[in-house]
């Protein structure tokens, strides 16, 4: 841990140098699938289903078939499946920068993917050009208090592995409030708030799915403690305000 600090909206900031991130991957979603626990939370997914000495992906039809065996297998011609359910992981140790969110924005399960989109609009502004090698995830970050308790947050890793140092930048109190000035600014001022649309290509739409401009703002500006009513043009990028 390199740094961390908080404000009084209630975003709190933690820079990492050096840490190890994993991504799991839990299979393809279907209708009933099994649920596990990552990281204190319930994900649902239906895992890879392989056969046990030649790890090959199996149909999940429920009989066997030379077909879902490698040649040399020595379960390509039984009448019972072996199989065993896995789930894939990458591991890569790299910078990341976890933001801490108010109950107030997170209280809204739209405000949360709207708010990572944003960030990754503010970054691109911030730095000139889309910032390919960040990701941001939802995940739980504990909150400085009592051991175990966690808040939601967005966590950016690099995906450069040992990190290049680009999370210096918005690790710091002055450029992260420039960067969601921007991105508040933008969302306020795109052309789609007047054509009737949840967001376009111009804001949010090339940063994620589902996501909507007017959630995304109003969670932009609380975590810059801008009242409502208040444009965001009226807002400085060079004048900290928290």
């Amino acid at each position: 841990l390199v740094d961390q600090w908080s404000v009084q909206t209630g975003l709190g900031v933690a820079h990492y140098r050096r840490l190890t991130v994993r991504w799991f991957n839990v299979g393809r979603q279907v209708s009933s699938p099994a649920t596990m626990l990552f990281a204190g939370q319930e994900v649902t997914g239906q895992q890879f289903l392989i056969c046990e000495a030649c790890g090959k992906l199996d149909s999940g039809s429920g009989a066997n078939h030379p077909r879902e065996h490698r040649a040399w297998c020595r379960h390509r011609r039984a009448t019972e499946e072996h199989t065993r359910s896995i789930a894939l992981a990458r591991e890569l140790v790299t910078q990341g920068l976890a933001l801490g969110l108010p109950p107030g924005v997170t209280c809204d399960m739209h405000s949360v993917p709207g708010l990572a989109a944003a960030l990754q609009l503010g970054l691109r502004e911030e730095l000139g050009g889309a910032p390919d090698h960040l990701r941001v995830a939802v995940v739980p970050h504990p909150d400085g208090g009592d051991a175990g308790q966690v808040r939601p947050s967005l966590f950016l890793p690099d995906t450069v592995p040992g990190g290049p140092g680009y999370l210096t930048d918005p690790a710091d109190p002055t450029r992260l409030w420039r960067i969601l000035v921007r991105a508040g600014r933008l969302l306020e001022e795109c052309p789609c708030a007047e054509e009737g649309r949840a967001c376009c290509y111009r804001c949010l739409a090339p940063y994620g799915r589902d996501v909507f401009r007017v959630d995304a703002l109003r969670a932009v500006r609380a975590l810059l403690g801008v009242e409502d009513g208040r444009p965001m043009a009226d807002v400085a990028p060079e004048v900290v305000e928290w």
